[in-house]
């Protein structure tokens, strides 16, 4: 199985990363108490459809994988990628700058592997931002991350408990296979990176 195309969900951890693609593959949000272990390196998620299939790798948070991933193995991670999807967690605009050096990282790795390669970047968790200050942290975290960038970037705001993400990950597969699959399902891999 497998087509070499790429979907990379990078973020910071407990940005919502798993959360998002479990949300996509059970096509409900999950429980409002509901906790997830952290991802452990990087899993992979197989997207089919009729028509094609596309690797989501949802790679893990934690600063020794992020690390990793932006340098001994940047060459692993970020060839044959059609989309990087960048997670925002609006909640934590304190990390905000940390978040900016890895998504700089992210680019700078994508340029050398896969130039072509489409940026997006989900703001995510804005439900959980009180409305009268949604549109602050809106622009306060749209203007910061995406400051000396010239490639261009797909942004939007996304929560797993309104129909944003679905919207989101549509115009994600729509960068990546050129079409929104009609019939398609989720198939996760047992394998894991074992390193």
């Amino acid at each position: 199985m497998g087509t070499g195309k790429k979907i990379l969900l990078f973020g910071l951890p407990e940005s919502g990363k798993t959360t998002i693609l479990k949300t996509m593959r059970e096509g409900k949000p999950p429980a409002k108490n509901e906790r997830f272990p952290a991802t452990i390196d990087y899993e992979r998620t197989v997207l089919i459809s009729d028509e094609s299939e596309i690797t989501f790798f949802d790679l893990g948070g934690a600063t020794a994988f992020l690390d990793r991933f932006t340098g001994e193995l940047s060459e692993f991670i970020f060839t044959g990628v059609k989309v990087l999807v960048f997670v925002l967690d609006s909640l934590k605009i304190p990390e905000i700058s940390r978040a900016k050096y890895y998504f700089d990282l992210c680019l700078k790795n994508i340029e050398k592997y896969s130039p072509e390669t489409s940026v997006v970047i989900f703001q995510h968790k804005t439900d959980l931002i009180p409305k009268k200050l949604r549109e602050e942290v809106y622009h306060t975290c749209r203007d910061y991350i995406l400051t000396g960038i010239k490639k261009p970037v797909l942004y939007y705001e996304t929560s797993i408990f309104t129909c944003s993400i679905v919207i989101a990950m549509s115009a994600v597969l729509q960068q990546a296979l050129g079409y929104i699959p009609n019939n398609w399902r989720f198939t996760s891999l047992e394998e894991k990176s074992r390193d």
